[in-house]
């Protein structure tokens, strides 16, 4: 089964970007570098769930 997350920057709490995933056990959030269009510069973001 497939479950939708949001990725939130780090530095203005904005969530910007949205994916799928499968969901079980084990699973590790994600974090990754991507660009903020509100900052303005790439800034890591983490998953947030709704």
């Amino acid at each position: 089964m497939r479950e939708w997350f949001w990725l939130e920057c780090e530095g203005c709490k904005r969530r910007n970007y949205r994916a799928p995933r499968r969901t079980g056990m084990g699973a590790v959030k994600l974090e990754m570098s991507k660009f903020c269009s509100r900052c303005r510069r790439h800034t890591a973001h983490h998953e947030k769930k709704k």
